[in-house]
């Protein structure tokens, strides 16, 4: 989740400047009670904490999958996974992190929480980089708080 780990914050931008994710260069932390390295993926397991400066995903199980250069290609938290951040709040069934595309896919009782403003679904897709969020399901579900400037859901 929410470079993980992409579960990072995106820095405010300088004005006229576009908006760059500074924190995919700082270390991750995990605390768990487990670990379990096979083969390229590293599995957590028991009350697991993720640290990533002012990200942190909690979750039972974590799953970090390296390509062959030992680089972190996927993330999938299950276990009442939750990411916070300062103003955001995401939680769900399993929240996976593709890493390359920069994006965060919760699946199962998908909820994603902005600035106060709440979104929820079967299926969400933030595509951090956009600070986009796309929700899917049967029903989509959404509360704006009125008056919350520059605030998206």
């Amino acid at each position: 989740m929410l470079s993980f780990l992409a579960f990072s914050k995106v820095e405010k931008p300088a004005q006229n400047t576009p908006a760059k994710n500074t924190s995919n260069n700082k270390p991750i932390y995990i605390e768990a009670n487990k670990m379990d390295y096979n083969n390229n993926v590293i599995t957590y397991t028991g009350n697991v904490v993720a640290t990533r400066g002012d990200g942190k995903l909690t979750c039972q199980e974590l799953k970090i999958f390296l390509d062959k250069n030992k680089k972190i290609e996927k993330i999938i938290a299950k276990g009442n996974p939750v990411y916070t951040e300062p103003n955001k709040l995401i939680k769900g069934n399993i929240i996976e992190y593709d890493a390359p595309q920069d994006e965060i896919i919760v699946t199962g009782n998908a909820y994603l929480e902005n600035k106060g403003n709440v979104v929820q679904g079967d299926k969400v897709i933030y595509y951090k980089k956009l600070d986009k969020a796309i929700v899917t399901g049967k029903r989509v579900q959404s509360i704006f708080i009125p008056n919350n400037k520059g605030a998206k859901p």
